[in-house]
């Protein structure tokens, strides 16, 4: 992991644009009654890492992984059970912070 140094700040910076406000219809307004289930969490494992991971686009951070070394590491069949076992890590945690 980075420090948050001005260096890895300018960086960022550079590569993200500048946030749009938020849309009207996307916000929520007044309390929210129903609690999401948390068997929709259940269903997060290691397979919907990987096919997750086959969507994404777009550069590295200060990391310098883009999408397509999240792809190869995730998804390529070339790692053999490594692959496999990191999205159901990432899997786990996932479900984790979502618990």
């Amino acid at each position: 992991m980075l420090s948050l140094t001005v260096e890895v700040m300018t960086q960022l910076k550079e590569k993200h644009l500048n946030p749009k406000p938020a849309k009207l219809g996307s916000l929520l307004f007044g309390p929210i009654g129903d609690e999401i289930p948390v068997s929709v969490y259940s269903e997060i494992n290691g397979d919907v890492v990987g096919q997750a991971a086959l969507r994404t686009n777009g550069s590295g951070g200060p990391s310098m992984v883009d999408a397509n070394g999240f792809r190869r590491t995730l998804a390529c069949k070339s790692f053999k059970q490594s692959s496999t076992t990191l999205c159901e890590a990432l899997a786990t945690m996932t479900r984790t912070l979502c618990s």
